[in-house]
């Protein structure tokens, strides 16, 4: 028996094909409403903000970092900080913010005469001056480790040390970077799981509802499997935009794509005849419901709903890409 001929093999798909396409609706109102918010760039300096609090000195040395200029000019405005500072710039940033700390330039114990290059100059004696804490032994230690690979003979190559020391703050930023991905893609995964349920609520989009659909409309099935197959190339280009949302600057115009997406899965609902739609949203369910048990089981339907789209719109299209391609073989 070719299990991929089977009825029930094309209303699994079906399903799959309604959860990749109500992510995508859900992850472009995610991200439309992140952009107004500025909220990527706002997250990033929260972040930047708590992990270099450095207590025994009582400097926030992100801080001094985000009123630097070479920051400060990738703002657009005072209360919307950039959503990308390369490592390029945090690292030479940060050692000026290091040398031209305000507690570093009035502590006179601690002067040395190492480097003709002012902003390293002014590093090394920062790390000699200020109180040993978690922030300073990273400096320290990128120090340390440049002026290690660069001593010759007894003497320190300064263009050496200056580049290497950058690279060894690139380096840490870079990890930190990956971090704050991850933390944000947490974050970002919650709120997708409250969006698509919401959504579901307000669209009737219940998964319960759906799978007893596709399983007794065979016209439905292979209209949104048709749609899938004549649109794949695009739907997929779009997840795998979403997907890379977290490596590249925010000039995706998420709420253009949101219009579009939003007419084509209206258009093709009404195509399929699918029960969705704010005309049977969960408020007129409840005036329709006889029992308590329905009620429990649209709720049950627009829970499955809003889990599946916490996974995210690349994951359900990768899914359905593995589908195919193993029916194709």
């Amino acid at each position: 028996m070719n299990i991929f001929s089977h009825s029930l093999f094309d209303t699994a798909v079906s399903i799959f094909i309604s959860w990749a396409l109500f992510s995508l609706l859900c992850s472009y109102i995610h991200e439309t409403i992140a952009q107004i918010k500025e909220e990527r760039g706002r997250f990033l300096k929260q972040r930047l903000l708590k992990q270099f609090q450095d207590l025994p000195n009582g400097i926030n040395w992100a801080s001094l970092l985000y009123l630097h200029g070479a920051v400060n000019m990738l703002s657009r405005k005072f209360n919307k900080p950039p959503y990308e500072i390369s490592v390029e710039v945090f690292a030479k940033t940060i050692i000026e913010v290091v040398g031209n700390a305000h507690l570093v330039q009035i502590n006179e114990n601690s002067t040395t005469d190492t480097y003709q290059n002012v902003s390293l100059r002014n590093y090394k004696k920062a790390v000699g001056c200020l109180q040993h804490s978690d922030m300073l032994a990273l400096f320290e230690q990128s120090l340390k480790d440049a002026e290690n690979k660069n001593l010759k003979e007894g003497r320190l190559q300064e263009d050496g040390v200056y580049l290497d020391l950058l690279l060894n703050l690139q380096t840490w930023y870079q990890n930190f970077l990956a971090q704050v991905s991850d933390w944000y893609k947490k974050k970002t995964r919650r709120r997708l799981f409250m969006i698509g349920t919401l959504i579901a609520m307000l669209l009737n989009v219940d998964s319960i509802e759906l799978f007893k659909h596709f399983n007794t409309d065979e016209t439905s099935r292979k209209t949104l499997i048709a749609f899938y197959t004549e649109n794949k190339a695009s739907l997929e280009q779009q997840a795998l935009e979403i997907s890379n949302l977290d490596a590249v600057p925010q000039s995706t115009p998420t709420l253009t794509k949101l219009k579009v997406i939003s007419a084509q899965l209206d258009s093709l609902s009404k195509e399929a005849e699918l029960p969705v739609g704010f005309n049977r949203n969960f408020y007129s369910q409840i005036h329709k419901a006889d029992d308590i048990e329905h009620i429990l089981m649209k709720l049950l339907g627009f829970l499955l709903s809003g889990f599946a789209v916490s996974f995210g719109a690349p994951f359900w299209f990768e899914l359905l890409k593995k589908i195919y391609t193993k029916k194709t073989n």
